[in-house]
């Protein structure tokens, strides 16, 4: 109440002014209340974030002789994930601290082609992506 009488006090065109700027702010701050939810005394809220794989690509070396699997999770806490590899590959490799992957294959004098699934999971949750190399 006390912004109110101030500006009460300062020219009408200086009180418009005001007025166009506090208003949002005061918008503002009363949406922060409407979506703000009650909780129990000493409750805690666990952050949450979907698992994903939100990148899985397979690159080939420059001399053709070896592959590299590649690939992006995203989670709450990404670090130390089992990737899962099926397919033409089967192997698994951990996520680092982004949340990122990698694994190289050195290929045989035949080479490679079919299918690789990637999967990985966290909790309940489990994801996967397949991809063509």
């Amino acid at each position: 109440m006390r912004a109110v009488t101030t500006i009460t006090c300062l020219p009408k065109h200086t009180r418009q002014l005001v007025v166009i700027l506090v208003m949002p702010l005061l918008f503002s701050v009363s949406m922060l209340n409407l979506t703000t939810t009650s909780r129990a005394e000493g409750e805690v809220e666990e952050l949450t974030l979907p698992l994903e794989l939100v990148h899985f690509d397979a690159l080939f070396g420059p001399d053709g002789d070896t592959i590299e699997l590649i690939g992006q999770i995203q989670a709450y806490d990404p670090e130390g994930l089992t990737v899962t590899f099926t397919g033409e590959i089967n192997a698994s490799v951990q996520t680092d601290a982004s949340g990122a992957f990698n694994y190289i294959v050195f290929l045989g004098p035949d080479g490679i082609s079919g299918t690789v699934t990637g999967e990985v999971s966290q909790g309940t949750e489990t994801v996967s992506k397949t991809i063509s190399i």
